[in-house]
């Protein structure tokens, strides 16, 4: 008996240990991984994005000095055949008063001769008449085809630089018309490859204010653009440029950047989810963005059918809560009737901190919570709102899945 117990305590004693398991504790592991993930992707993409921008200013630069050297060679050009012109017209001058001198000579030696026959002398008389008339002719001529030949010349030399003003000019509007795309394509193309989840980000801030809009442009430039794409409503803040709407007159770079027609009626507002579902062509339009923010143009009674198509598409949700509005009341409202505020970053001007806080009291919307104040110091603050997307970011994905 005591034997087998011996040897039934050996065997448990070998059994390697267990470990209890923490689902909470590996769901939130999981999720701060996904959370480093997300920034390292952002901060990557983030440079990506750097050096496009800066081989695309590298090349405006190129062609920019290519413009100043051309103007200075055609200069130099320019000024040395005025130099040659100037010697040749002296020449000629100076030829035609050799020649005249000589005429004026000859004339004088047939007078004197003429005078000495009157007073009966018997003077050497000058070269015959015919001779002296032949010679003469051929040296009018002379001078006549060398004037002649010199206009010919200089309208010659003009023409060619013509040509070669309007070569120029053509060549500078291609190179700055196709160099800056042609040198960006291949990283565009590169990270239409690599990046396999662009996240579409919705932007929802108060129209027509120009501090907080510059702000959010610095933001979203600056630290949150490699998230993926973000919409926003248009206004005349950030809106889309004349040049950006005629592409013809400054380029390729024009050509790729984003452009939506106005959204003004039912049709418009549907082709939005296939915008939004293109989307390596909208890694083109982010790669040669400067701001990053891809503006909606919407007529005023479109505008909320608009926010609630673009809230059914949108991975993240960025209201701004400055100011705080009707039109920023519906939204928030809005995303809680749609049960949309796992996805939701509140943010606001630390300015508006005081008057936020009643606002939310009076329009007894007691939800809205975790909001991100943002002021003076915007590197920190970016990171801090970079660091609330990239949390609720697993969660979106987790239930897209589940949807799916």
């Amino acid at each position: 008996m005591n034997k087998s117990n011996d040897l039934t305590l050996l065997n448990l004693s070998s059994e390697e240990p267990t470990v209890a398991r923490n689902p909470a504790f590996e769901e939130e592991n999981s999720i701060a991984e996904s959370v480093e993930l997300v920034l390292y992707e952002t901060s990557k993409r983030q440079t990506w994005g750097q050096l496009i921008e800066s081989m695309i200013i590298s090349s405006f630069i190129f062609v920019f000095i290519f413009l100043i050297f051309a103007i200075s060679i055609f200069t130099y050009a320019t000024l040395k055949t005025a130099d040659i012109f100037a010697a040749y017209e002296n020449n000629a001058q100076e030829q035609q008063k050799n020649y005249e001198l000589k005429k004026k000579k000859r004339l004088e030696e047939k007078a004197k001769y003429d005078e000495a026959l009157i007073r009966g002398e018997k003077p050497v008389p000058p070269k015959p008449s015919g001779a002296f008339v032949s010679e003469e002719s051929i040296e009018e001529s002379a001078y006549q085809f060398g004037v002649a030949f010199g206009k010919f010349l200089a309208g010659a030399t003009a023409l060619v630089y013509f040509l070669v003003v309007v070569l120029l000019i053509i060549f500078l509007f291609l190179s700055y018309f196709f160099l800056p795309a042609i040198i960006s394509l291949p990283f565009s193309i590169f990270l239409t490859w690599s990046w396999k989840k662009p996240y579409n980000i919705l932007l929802l801030r108060p129209f027509s204010k120009k501090d907080t809009s510059t702000v959010l442009k610095k933001m979203v430039r600056n630290g949150l653009s490699g998230l993926g794409f973000f919409y926003t409503l248009a206004d005349s803040q950030i809106n889309q440029k004349w040049y950006v709407k005629y592409p013809i007159l400054l380029g390729q770079l024009s050509l790729f950047q984003f452009r939506f027609r106005k959204i003004k009626n039912k049709r418009s507002v549907e082709k939005i989810r296939k915008l939004l579902n293109g989307k390596r062509r909208r890694i083109f339009n982010w790669s040669v963005s400067k701001n990053k923010i891809f503006a909606l143009s919407c007529a005023n009674d479109y505008w909320k059918p608009s926010v609630k198509e673009l809230f059914s598409l949108a991975d993240i949700i960025m209201i701004d809560l400055s100011g705080f509005r009707a039109n920023v009341m519906w939204e928030v409202e809005e995303c809680r009737r749609l049960n949309l505020l796992d996805r939701v970053v509140f943010l606001a001007n630390q300015e508006d901190r005081e008057t936020l806080a009643e606002s939310l009291k009076n329009a007894e919307i007691d939800f809205v919570r975790n909001i991100n104040f943002y002021g003076d110091n915007q590197v920190l603050d970016t990171q801090q709102i970079l660091y609330q997307i990239a949390v609720k970011i697993p969660n979106v994905e987790s239930s897209l899945s589940v949807n799916s």
